[in-house]
């Protein structure tokens, strides 16, 4: 990537070496905290760049990749996330040990501790907490596996490119990106599970895929044809975006992140000074922040947060996939 600059420091094994080098993290946030505590510890001076408090762990992760700053201090679960968009980010020194996460009562409340230990004893074996788990914690963009057409004989892309053929020409769609998510879902494998439930070619979750006709033991066209009618479903749903390749980019992002979301930030884009009917560079940014309180808290937002990041690496993997597809393989 060009916007990708190789580091040009060495790269620290120990927080020892820490010293002496700028560090940028928000103000007021734990990560300071935990830098003035490391500076004791170390017995020397860290230099402390006080970030302004709307500036997420995301952006200054951002930044290091970019080579603007040269360290930011991150939790993990957000930088090895962030390292699928930014391979060139080093993560190999911690600066602390693993710590339990609870939430906060009063030391006298025991009926309201008992009643979340109940609740989330329940919540925990339940399908839904896996998908919010993957959404916000563990969702990752996957490295790119070479193409199943290299593995195939005849130029074909897939075992299953005559089902996708069919289910995008019963809704003038092209196959190719029909295929190229089912790729991203899947890798193709119509027996694929994921976090939350998540089942077959297209990933569908046990409260959608129903709605489509799509179960976990349904045969590949079927989960195929589903996924079109739902792919469809939101392409439709986006008809005031006048450039098509536009909104395929809004259809992806929807799929992966759920229309609501982008609903979210298409408003917000207005608001910031954005244009609303274009993804690239523009509404892209907002779904990118809105992990971040000063953008999910506005009263124009209805989803709430999303880790954003992972739903541009999303379309941009799908979208390249699709451009390699057209590439190779006739419409």
């Amino acid at each position: 990537d060009k916007n990708m600059k190789e580091i040009d420091h060495p790269l620290l094994d120990d927080p020892i070496q820490l010293a002496r080098k700028h560090v940028s993290v928000r103000k007021n946030s734990n990560a300071m905290m935990r830098l003035h505590n490391l500076q004791e510890e170390i017995g020397d001076t860290i230099y402390l760049n006080e970030e302004a408090t709307n500036v997420s762990t995301e952006d200054l992760l951002e930044l290091v990749s970019n080579g603007k700053i040269d360290f930011t201090v991150a939790e993990r679960n957000i930088c090895d996330a962030s390292k699928n968009f930014y391979p060139n980010l080093n993560s190999s020194v911690s600066l602390g040990i693993k710590q339990n996460i609870a939430f906060g009562m009063r030391i006298n409340s025991l009926l309201l501790k008992s009643k979340v230990d109940k609740w989330l004893e329940k919540f925990m074996s339940q399908p839904a907490f896996g998908f919010i788990k993957k959404k916000y914690f563990i969702q990752s963009i996957e490295k790119d596996q070479p193409l199943i057409a290299e593995k195939l004989s005849r130029g074909a892309l897939s075992s299953y490119d005559g089902f996708f053929k069919s289910a995008a020409k019963k809704h003038n769609f092209d196959w190719r990106l029909l295929a190229a998510v089912s790729y991203k879902e899947s890798k193709f494998n119509p027996r694929a599970h994921g976090y939350g439930g998540a089942y077959g070619m297209m990933q569908f979750m046990p409260g959608t895929g129903p709605s489509f006709g799509v179960f976990e033991d349904s045969p590949p066209q079927i989960q195929i044809n589903g996924g079109m009618s739902y792919l469809s479903r939101i392409y439709k749903m986006w008809k005031n975006i006048p450039d098509v390749t536009q909104r395929q980019k809004f259809m992806l992002a929807s799929y992966n992140a759920g229309p609501c979301h982008i609903e979210d930030a298409k408003r917000l884009a207005s608001k910031h000074g954005f244009d609303p009917l274009i993804w690239d560079n523009n509404v892209e940014i907002i779904v990118s922040k809105l992990s971040q309180s000063a953008y999910y808290k506005d009263e124009l937002v209805k989803c709430g947060s999303m880790r954003g990041q992972n739903t541009v690496g999303y379309v941009k993997n799908v979208m390249a996939n699709y451009e390699r597809y057209k590439s190779k393989y006739r419409e």
